[in-house]
């Protein structure tokens, strides 16, 4: 979501990080790109306080941050400091928000800092501002951060703010008696996967039911053995894309399509057509595969996820609810939903809790473009 905001208005600029962030950080620094030639507020990145004042590596770690702003395309930046801490009013070398302004500076070198500003749990000030009349010593209230514009725009727009970072993705367990039942059916549908190895015809059929166990799951209709069905159906490379392709728009019926591709000679459970994790078929499924992935990350065919992405999202929390392991494929696949709607604090905290698997190529992939601050293709369009 993009805003126009003055560098003088603070408490708008203030009340915005968290809804970008999506929680409220806490010992935390972070930048706000303003892009050239309005300020338009873009990318909002964040590092942890120590991280920046930690002597050896606070330089890197600004210049990591610098670069994300640049590539961005901003022309200047608001800093923010969440601290704690006592700040000193003046400048402080022994002061860890001094010096990791300091820091800043420097790795900013062009990109010019256009004010930095800290929020205690006392109040939020300027600093190095000494009016006591604009920035008292215990700072002005918070409760003005409340009762902004953009606040009341992004409520409106369903936003919503964690409390904290750890409670990010945050999916409650099913009860115990579901996540028994789960459990051995997931077990069950796992070895009913390997009885025709991976392109036979029992492996096809398998691909299919699991496949109509995913259309039950978004329809809200699926039982706790069916969610752990498809907890474990989600394992196999080919199912996970066919779910993947089932909420971009116009996808049709280009997730059956896959399925049935496996059975005529396309590519197995190890590596799907189009996926990040194999080579990609050269066939028309694969490429249509190809194409409905870019409508998610390429800017010029980008669009925004849809309504199906929406119920895809509440199956797939159905189905993390009924596992008891980290839930890899599921967590990569909501974090891809994240990321596509503009939510990369979202993104990072499901891969966080999900990625078990160093290997998981997927996975990594989204975690570089989040990293990276690489937003969605519609987002990217928005921001040529």
């Amino acid at each position: 979501m993009s805003f126009t905001l003055r560098v003088d208005e603070p408490r708008e600029l203030l009340a915005l990080v968290p809804f970008q962030l999506g929680f409220h950080p806490t010992e935390s620094v972070v930048l706000v790109s303003l892009r050239h030639p309005h300020g338009q507020v873009g990318l909002v990145a964040r590092a942890d306080l120590a991280d920046l004042a930690d002597r050896d590596v606070g330089r890197a770690v600004a210049d990591r941050l610098v670069g994300h702003l640049l590539s961005d395309g901003a022309s200047a930046t608001v800093m923010v400091v969440y601290t704690g801490e006592t700040v000193a009013r003046r400048p402080d070398p022994l002061c860890d928000v001094w010096r990791v302004r300091r820091t800043v500076q420097e790795a900013a070198g062009a990109l010019r800092l256009s004010g930095t500003w800290v929020v205690q749990p006392t109040g939020y000030r300027r600093l190095g501002c000494l009016d006591l009349g604009c920035c008292p010593p215990e700072g002005r209230s918070l409760d003005e951060l409340g009762s902004t514009q953009v606040g009341a725009h992004m409520v409106l727009a369903g936003a919503s703010v964690s409390a904290s970072r750890d409670t990010l993705a945050h999916v409650p367990s099913a009860d115990e008696a579901d996540l028994r039942r789960s459990r051995a059916a997931g077990v069950a549908w796992t070895r009913a996967r390997a009885a025709d190895g991976l392109r036979g015809p029992a492996h096809v059929d398998w691909l299919e039911r699991s496949l109509a166990l995913w259309r039950l799951a978004v329809e809200g209709r699926a039982t706790a053995a069916e969610l752990g069905q498809l907890g474990a159906a989600l394992e196999d490379v080919v199912l996970r894309d066919a779910v993947l392709l089932s909420f971009v728009p116009g996808a049709d019926s280009l997730p059956e399509d896959l399925v049935r591709s496996v059975g005529a000679g396309g590519p197995s459970s190890n590596q799907s057509a189009g996926s990040a994790d194999g080579a990609g078929g050269a066939d028309s499924t694969g490429v249509a595969v190809g194409d409905a992935v870019a409508s998610i990350i390429d800017p010029g065919v980008g669009v925004r996820p849809g309504d199906d992405a929406e119920r895809a999202r509440r199956a797939l929390e159905r189905v993390v609810a009924h596992r008891d392991d980290p839930s890899a494929p599921a967590r990569t696949l909501l974090a891809l939903i994240a990321w596509w709607g503009g939510d990369s604090a979202l993104a990072r905290a499901h891969l966080e809790r999900g990625d078990a698997r160093a290997r998981y190529r997927l996975a990594q992939l989204l975690r570089r473009a989040v990293d990276a601050g690489l937003p969605p293709g519609w987002a990217a369009a928005g921001a040529a």
